[in-house]
């Protein structure tokens, strides 16, 4: 299936290859129309606010225990 068949379906959107990742708990935090694959790093709320500064699955496991 190439673009513009993608557009097409979408009713002339460009599909959701954007990603936004918190970069401290590499949480996935919304999507976004691009025109290829491409992530975005950005703070989730639940990191801005506990100070969370670690990365990575350790991170998640020291997190959520």
């Amino acid at each position: 299936m190439n673009r513009s068949e993608l557009l097409e379906q979408g009713n002339g959107a460009a599909p959701e290859l954007g990603t936004i990742v918190c970069k401290h708990c590499e949480g996935v935090m919304d999507t976004l129309p691009t025109r290829r694959v491409q992530v975005f790093y950005g703070e989730c709320e639940d990191c801005r606010s506990t100070g969370l500064k670690l990365t990575g699955i350790a991170a998640q496991q020291a997190y959520c225990s």
